[in-house]
């Protein structure tokens, strides 16, 4: 039963990262619809309990009638007026939902200021050192970052990569993984 569980969230992941009006389509069409319809329907329940307990009066009405819609839109032959009615709700619960606030400067710079900021050779060689890589001071400016790792046949080798000064807290941190 685990692994059609997990077939099954797969299965609804990859529907939800589909352009928006392909989920419409899917979600309106017979027997994808129905399906759809089927697993929403305990999603949306849980979402009206959480938007109930924290006080959430429009949140509440919205996902109580998504899960009506879901419900009835499960049943066969009568569920595709409903779907439609369904993915006209999606669409306005996405017109609705608030937009995410601008970060402050404050709240950017905790996080180790904008992509965009350049990064002098002290400043380079200070990141390293905190995620614990050895660098040396590059002969022509910059550093140079030396990575060691070990293969798949335990054999210990190393790496080096070049950052000029000036480089971007953007680059530093694709190179270093976030």
């Amino acid at each position: 039963m685990a692994e059609e569980d997990s077939l099954l969230e797969e299965t609804y992941k990859a529907y939800t990262e589909l352009p928006f009006w392909q989920q419409l389509v899917a979600g309106i069409a017979p027997v994808s619809g129905e399906a759809i319809s089927a697993y929403e329907t305990p999603i949306y329940k849980d979402a009206t309990v959480k938007s109930f307990e924290e006080g959430d009066v429009l949140g509440t009405a919205g996902n109580a009638a998504m899960t009506g819609l879901s419900a009835l839109g499960a049943i066969p032959a009568l569920g595709m007026g409903i779907r439609v009615v369904k993915g006209a709700g999606k669409v306005a619960g996405k017109a609705l939902k608030p937009k995410p606030k601008r970060r402050t400067s404050q709240e950017i710079e905790d996080q180790g200021g904008p992509r965009l900021k350049k990064l002098n050779e002290n400043q380079l060689g200070k990141i390293m050192s905190e995620h614990g890589f050895e660098w040396d001071y590059h002969e022509n400016g910059g550093i140079t970052v030396i990575e060691e790792y070990t293969t798949p046949s335990r054999q210990l080798k190393s790496k080096k990569k070049h950052f000029r000064d000036g480089a971007s807290l953007g680059k530093v941190r694709d190179w270093l993984g976030y």
